[in-house]
């Protein structure tokens, strides 16, 4: 199969931990109201009667260590959905996306790679015809071997 670069706005790609994004995030964030996890956002509502500065009103469900469950209310000005593919935020506002779906299916597995691949430490592409597999690599755990 040839190389094919898809037609993008850069032309590289940058690899890093998630921690590594997320963690700057959380504590930027922090620093105006503290986040606690597990914390799961239920449903919103808007209401700009109360305050129509903080009219986003979202209900959420927090678990304790102790398997305890209390549901919150939080007003805010905003409301970001990061929460993935079957985000529960663009599910709430009854939004579908848009644009092509594709027929792939596909699952992502982390482990210790035993290989003699030579770029392992990189990420790669590799394509046949019995089908794709895409490898991310991961940072090194102590006793050195590498995380796939």
């Amino acid at each position: 199969m040839p190389y094919v670069v898809p037609p993008t706005r850069y032309n590289f790609e940058v690899n890093m931990h998630q921690g590594k994004i997320e963690r700057p995030s959380e504590n930027n964030l922090n620093q105006y109201a503290p986040g606690r996890r597990p914390t799961i956002f239920l449903l919103y509502q808007l209401d700009p009667d109360q305050d129509p500065e903080y009219l986003v009103v979202s209900e959420l469900e927090q678990t304790f260590p102790d398997g305890s469950i209390i549901h919150k209310t939080a007003r805010s000005k905003y409301l970001v959905g990061g929460d993935g593919a079957r985000s529960r935020v663009r599910g709430s506002m009854h939004l579908t996306p848009k644009g092509e779906m594709s027929d792939h299916i596909w699952g992502v597995m982390d482990f210790v790679a035993d290989s003699n691949f030579p770029d392992l430490r990189r990420r790669s592409a590799i394509h046949s015809d019995a089908g794709s597999l895409m490898v991310i690599p991961r940072e090194r755990i102590r006793t050195g071997p590498v995380i796939s």
